[in-house]
């Protein structure tokens, strides 16, 4: 598993409360939380090229598949 979504589900479990096998991306997709997504998005968006970020995160969570940009 890549460092990165060891370090997202870490944050997410142990700083916020969260479920350990989500990653905080996952988190506020699933949880619906609009202003979160749409700075991960963004963030992602900015430094990556990444479309539907949390959506993506959260179908990796769900079926440990990667998804790119729009559907």
């Amino acid at each position: 598993m890549m460092l990165r979504v060891k370090l997202s589900r870490w944050l997410n479990a142990s700083l916020f409360g969260g479920n350990p096998k989500l990653m905080l991306s996952s988190r506020a997709y699933l949880e619906h939380r609009v202003v979160c997504m749409a700075l991960i998005d963004s963030l992602f968006y900015l430094l990556r090229g990444e479309t539907n970020h949390c959506r993506n995160s959260f179908y990796f969570d769900l079926y440990g598949i990667e998804m790119e940009g729009d559907p």
